[in-house]
């Protein structure tokens, strides 16, 4: 095993084959995780199952998609009026 240096920023290379293994790329982001053998480096990426149910129990703001895009259309209809009064 190699070891690595922490720089004075406190940033570590992560080995390649490691990034290849989690398929991280420039910009993605990593987790750690205290255990009782040490600490733990996962990937912070999410997916779809991870996620399912987060939103359970939280209030529902508007019945309907329907109400939703009326909603939508009409603030859109407001700006396209006090964009053309502008414009005279």
């Amino acid at each position: 095993m190699k070891a690595y240096a922490i720089t004075p920023k406190g940033q570590v290379t992560i080995p390649v084959s490691i990034r290849e293994e989690l398929s991280l790329k420039p910009g993605d982001k990593v987790m750690y995780e205290k255990t009782n053998g040490g600490i733990l480096m996962k990937s912070a990426k999410r997916n779809m199952l991870q996620d399912y149910g987060f939103l359970k129990g939280r209030k529902k703001t508007h019945k309907d998609l329907g109400s939703i895009r009326k909603a939508v259309r009409k603030k859109i209809a407001v700006k396209r009026k006090a964009n053309e009064k502008s414009l005279f």
